[in-house]
């Protein structure tokens, strides 16, 4: 029976699979640990939301505000609801 819930926990712990943003985050932190994307918005932005959906808010709203510090981020649309939803989490456990 573990060899089976081992199995299918190593078949669900993929990238494809929705249900699981812990994969998604592994894989966008090493395509930010790449040289030259340390400062990717796009990633940078989707680690956030990733973040977020894996419950470290903290971490989250850091990366949304280091985001909403750079002068080069044009596309504050684009994260600004996922932003306000990490605020009000991080609020909400402290």
């Amino acid at each position: 029976m573990i060899s089976i819930l081992h199995d299918l926990t190593k078949k669900n712990y993929n990238v494809s699979n929705i249900f699981s943003p812990e994969t998604k985050l592994s894989q966008c932190n090493s395509m930010i640990d790449t040289p030259g994307n340390e400062h990717n918005f796009e990633l940078l932005a989707e680690k956030a939301s990733l973040l977020l959906k894996t419950g470290n808010e903290e971490q989250s709203v850091a990366i949304y505000e280091g985001l909403i510090k750079d002068q080069q981020s044009l596309y504050y649309n684009k994260f600004m609801p996922s932003m306000a939803l990490a605020y009000m989490r991080f609020g909400r456990t402290r």
